[in-house]
């Protein structure tokens, strides 16, 4: 009986040890999927630009990855310095990357 007592006590403490680990382990997956994840490609006309806190203004063509029609919006940038050589009324091609809650602008170029 003693030994089942500890068999079964050594095997609980085994498990809840692990679950720990295991939850780590996920969010650790939840991390690398997050920082991998899908860009989205859009188009779109920049309105204004705020290169002093890396905000842009793009009225952004329809951007089918996500299910977003057109419409215009304020986009913060992973790195102000993407908005060097970026002025309003330039026809934009850029990328968004999920980051939290928002959409980041992790790639932005004019179109000729």
């Amino acid at each position: 009986m003693k030994r089942t007592t500890i068999l079964f006590s050594t095997l609980a403490l085994v498990a809840g040890l692990a679950q720990p680990a295991l939850a780590a382990e996920k969010d650790h997956e939840v991390i690398r999927v997050a920082q991998a994840g899908e860009a989205h490609k859009a188009k779109g006309v920049v309105k204004a630009v705020d290169p002093a806190t890396g905000k842009v203004n793009i009225a952004h063509e329809p951007i089918e990855s996500l299910g977003w029609p057109a419409m215009r919006m304020n986009f913060k940038t992973r790195d102000p310095a993407l908005l060097k050589g970026i002025e309003p009324g330039q026809k934009v091609e850029f990328e968004l990357l999920k980051s939290g809650n928002e959409y980041l602008v992790t790639k932005i170029s004019p179109v000729q």
